[in-house]
C-alpha cells in the first residue's frame, strides 16, 4: 500500500508540473503575441533582433559647464524617455576616462536612426509662446502627453494635458488674448500654432498637422513624458546591428543548444539507463519551466541569456549525475531498488544544495555589479539554477518512483557489481 500511495503522489506531482508549466507558456505566449501584434512571443535582445547604438556627448549648459552630475542626470532622463517608449532591454551607459561626457544608448528593435535621435537626442524643451513671447516653459508644465489622433481631422497628433497650475495660467492667457497668435515650440521649433478663438479652460491642447505621423507622435510624446534633458547632447557615432545577423546568431545558438541537449540525453540514457531517460524527460520540463518564468517576469532573451540557460542546463544534468552515482553505489552495496533510490537522493542533497548555492551567490554578484547583457546572463542563470534544483530533486524522483518496480534488475540502472 505505501508503494501505491507513493506512486499516486508522484503521478499527481508530475501531472501538476506539466499542466501548470504548459498552461503558463500557452496563456502568456498568446497574450504576448496579442501585445506585439503577432511579431514574437518572446522578447529578444539587440544581439538577436538587431537595433541601433548611439554615442552621444553631453554639451555645456547655457548657465555653466557640464559636470559628472549633469551627465548622470542626462543619462537618467534618457532612460525615462526610452522606458516610456516601451523599447525592450535598452542599455544606457556612461563612458569613463577622457570620454566621461559621452553616453552610449543601445535600442533593440529600433532600426531607424532618425527615430532613435528623435527620442534621445532632443533636449525636449517645451515652450508656449504668445505673439512670439514665451509665456510658459520648463519642467512641470505637462501632466500627460500621449500619441493619438486629432479630434478635428482624425490625423496623428500628440494629446497634451497641462498640470493644474499651468492649466489655470493657460486658461487666463487664452481668455485675455482672444484673437492673438499662440504657438507651441519644441526645442526652439514651432510644432503647432494658431489664433486664439476662445478660452481653453481645461488645460488641454494638441500637437498636430504638418508631417506628423503616428510614429513621430509616439516619439514626441516619449520626449515630453521623459522631461527636459539637463543639457543639450551632440550625436557622435552610430552603430547598427543587422536583424539578419541577429537572426543567424539566434538560429546558430538554438541549433547548438538542441544538439547539446540531444547529446546529453543520449549520454545519460547510455550510462544510467532508466534514470537517464527520466532525467531527459525532467530536462524537457525544466526547459518549459525556465521559459514560463522568463515570460512571467517579461525578461528579454539575448545571446548572454542563452549562454546562461545552457550553463544552467549543464548544472541540472550535474545534479542528476550526483544522485544517480549515489544510487548506483547503494545498489552495489546490496540495497533494494527502492531503498537505493531513497538513500541516493537523501545523501546527495547536501552536495547539490551547496553547489547550486555558490552559483546563485556568484550570479547575484554579477547582477549587482554588472549591467546590460551581464545582468541578463545573471538573471537567466539564477532562474535556470533554481529550476534545475526543482527538476533534479523533485521531478526526477517522482518520475523514478512511477517507473521503478521491485522486479527490475540492476542492469536497468546502469550499475554493475
Amino acid at each position: 500500500m505505501p508503494m501505491e500511495r507513493n506512486k499516486l503522489v508522484s503521478l499527481v506531482t508530475v501531472l501538476l508540473v506539466v499542466a501548470i508549466t504548459g498552461g503558463a507558456i500557452f496563456l502568456m505566449g498568446r497574450q504576448r503575441l496579442e501585445d506585439t501584434d503577432g511579431k514574437s512571443w518572446l522578447r529578444l535582445g539587440m544581439d538577436l533582433q538587431g537595433g541601433v547604438m548611439l554615442v552621444l556627448e553631453v554639451q555645456d549648459k547655457k548657465d555653466g559647464a557640464a559636470d559628472a552630475q549633469t551627465v548622470e542626470d542626462t543619462r537618467a532622463a534618457m532612460e525615462k524617455r526610452i522606458d516610456s517608449l516601451g523599447v525592450t532591454e535598452p542599455v544606457i551607459e556612461k563612458l569613463s576616462g577622457d570620454n566621461w561626457r559621452r553616453i552610449t544608448v543601445s535600442l533593440p528593435g529600433v532600426t531607424s536612426l532618425q527615430q532613435a535621435l528623435d527620442v534621445v537626442g532632443k533636449q525636449g524643451l517645451l515652450e508656449f509662446k504668445l505673439n512670439g513671447r514665451t509665456i510658459m516653459s520648463g519642467p512641470g508644465i505637462l501632466a500627460k502627453a500621449t500619441p493619438g489622433y486629432s479630434s478635428r481631422d482624425n490625423k496623428p497628433a500628440v494629446q497634451l494635458e497641462l498640470s493644474s497650475e499651468y492649466s489655470r495660467q493657460f486658461a487666463t492667457v487664452t481668455r485675455n488674448n482672444i484673437g492673438e497668435i499662440i504657438s507651441i515650440e519644441l526645442d526652439g521649433q514651432e510644432v503647432v500654432g494658431g489664433v486664439i478663438s476662445t478660452e481653453i479652460p481645461d488645460g488641454k491642447a494638441e500637437i498636430s498637422g504638418g508631417d506628423i505621423t503616428i510614429e513621430s507622435a509616439t516619439s514626441i510624446a516619449a520626449i515630453l513624458r521623459g522631461g527636459v534633458l539637463p543639457a543639450p547632447v551632440e550625436h557622435k557615432e552610430t552603430r547598427f546591428v543587422d536583424p539578419t545577423l541577429g537572426a543567424d546568431m539566434s538560429r546558430s545558438s538554438m541549433l547548438a543548444g538542441a544538439f547539446g541537449f540531444a547529446a546529453i540525453l543520449v549520454y545519460m540514457i547510455a550510462i544510467y539507463r532508466v534514470p537517464g531517460l527520466m532525467a531527459g524527460f525532467a530536462l524537457i520540463i525544466y526547459t518549459g519551466i525556465v521559459l514560463a518564468v522568463f515570460m512571467l517576469i517579461k525578461g528579454t532573451l539575448s545571446l548572454a541569456g542563452i549562454a546562461g540557460f545552457i550553463l544552467s542546463t549543464g548544472m541540472a544534468v550535474d545534479a542528476n549525475v550526483i544522485i544517480f552515482e549515489r544510487i548506483k553505489d547503494e545498489m552495489r552495496a546490496g540495497k533494494s531498488i527502492r531503498a537505493a533510490i531513497d538513500a541516493g537522493f537523501r545523501k546527495s542533497m547536501a552536495a547539490i544544495i551547496d553547489g547550486n548555492a555558490t552559483t546563485i551567490i556568484t550570479a547575484i554578484i554579477l547582477f549587482y555589479f554588472g549591467s546590460g547583457r551581464v545582468q541578463g546572463f545573471a538573471v537567466t542563470l539564477i532562474i535556470g539554477v533554481l529550476a534545475s534544483m526543482f527538476t533534479a530533486v523533485i521531478l526526477t524522483r517522482s518520475l523514478l518512483t512511477l517507473v521503478v518496480s521491485p522486479g527490475m534488475g540492476i542492469k536497468f540502472f546502469g550499475a554493475r557489481r
